[in-house]
């Protein structure tokens, strides 16, 4: 399997969301989509609307397009590609909902994560609550060594105390950390 993982986009700034993930791909993935690829997009993000402008061609194209109220059985071994736009902290329970693990995913599929869509490729996913307060949940790539900080460019991912925790826990489970800045990207075979 072949994974694109990429850090987030800042949504208050254009050049940012021109920039991002599916800005960057989109036609290419669309294109297969045209070619027959079966693809899945998984738009659990908070809804700022720019993404819509090229998933509606996928869906045209005929991709499955999963969202929050999505409510048909998920087959993930069936896809070819899967996008996955991100959603915070939340995505961890509308993945559990659909059954979503990498492991269901063909070994010739094509993944790309953005932001949250990246950071649960890993076997812990970072979350820090309202109050600030850090934790890590169980993600959906227990096999893997590394654990992976999104958005490492903004302030609140890159403090002292943040990353002296993601640092702590990482040594005390022997994983690596990733750190991915925003429209930053890294390709992973897996």
């Amino acid at each position: 399997m072949k994974l694109f993982l990429s850090g987030g986009y800042n949504s208050d700034e254009y050049a940012s969301i021109a920039e991002s993930m599916i800005f960057r791909h989109g036609k290419h993935i669309t294109a297969e989509i045209n070619r027959g690829a079966k693809t899945a997009v998984v738009n659990l993000a908070k809804p700022v609307g720019y993404q819509n402008q090229i998933i509606r061609p996928m869906r045209a194209a005929g991709a499955t397009v999963i969202e929050r109220n999505y409510q048909e059985l998920v087959k993930w071994d069936s896809f070819d590609q899967v996008i996955m736009c991100g959603g915070g902290h939340t995505i961890i329970d509308y993945l559990d909902r659909f059954h979503f693990d990498f492991d269901r995913l063909s070994a010739s599929c094509v993944y790309y994560g953005d932001s949250a869509g990246a950071k649960i490729f890993a076997p812990y996913y970072v979350v820090v609550d309202e109050k600030e307060n850090i934790s890590f949940e169980e993600a959906f790539a227990d096999t893997e060594k590394h654990i992976i900080i999104a958005h490492a460019d903004r302030s609140a991912e890159k403090s002292k105390d943040y990353l002296d925790q993601v640092n702590a826990f990482a040594k005390k489970k022997k994983l690596e950390v990733i750190l991915l800045k925003e429209n930053e990207e890294r390709a992973f075979e897996r």
